[in-house]
């Protein structure tokens, strides 16, 4: 499996754990589904009044249901996932997110882990599928994506596509070379 994550989605999950860091976010994720093995993540929405703690994150249901129930009048991509970040370090499913992601009609689910930046890593594809990097000279990120394998009946690791956040890379190595011109 395959998930292609857009500009504008990749910055939106980025902000929305680093507003929030300490404590966990949660949003949707909008897109479409591409032939049998393959999502392109156009847009990433966070739920703004979710009650985020250290270790979890839980949106009202009735607060969902308007939100998804509205969904269809602005626009024509559906959801296809959620994401949410973990604080602790870990990129791996929770039990709770394991449940949520067998009880959820979801396909996706991308978990960004954000830590304390301990040292300098250039955005990066890495073997396992993830994406890694770090964000200014605070936040080390980390996005994996999991979806639930229906022959298997279990969670897998899709592989993560961002183009942007690769080319992100360069941008931040012509911005340290542009300061140090300077």
């Amino acid at each position: 499996m395959k998930v292609y994550i857009s500009e504008a989605a990749f910055v939106n999950i980025i902000i929305s754990a680093i507003e929030v860091y300490r404590k966990e976010c949660l949003g949707i994720l909008l897109g479409h589904k591409v032939g049998s093995n393959k999502y392109v993540v156009e847009y990433a929405v966070p739920y703004q009044s979710a009650d985020r703690k250290y270790t979890e994150v839980k949106l009202k249901t009735m607060r969902e249901q308007r939100l998804k129930k509205n969904l269809k009048f602005l626009t024509y991509i559906s959801e296809i996932g959620d994401f949410h970040s973990h604080c602790n370090g870990t990129i791996e499913l929770s039990d709770t997110d394991i449940e949520d992601m067998e009880g959820s009609k979801s396909n996706i689910s991308i978990i960004i882990s954000v830590t304390d930046q301990k040292k300098r890593i250039l955005w990066q594809s890495l073997k396992d599928g993830d994406i890694s990097g770090n964000i200014g000279n605070d936040f080390s990120v980390r996005l994996s994506c999991y979806y639930i394998d229906r022959k298997k009946n279990k969670p897998s690791k899709a592989t993560i596509i961002c183009p942007y956040a690769l080319s992100f890379k360069y941008i931040q190595e012509n911005a340290r070379e542009a300061a140090l011109m300077a």
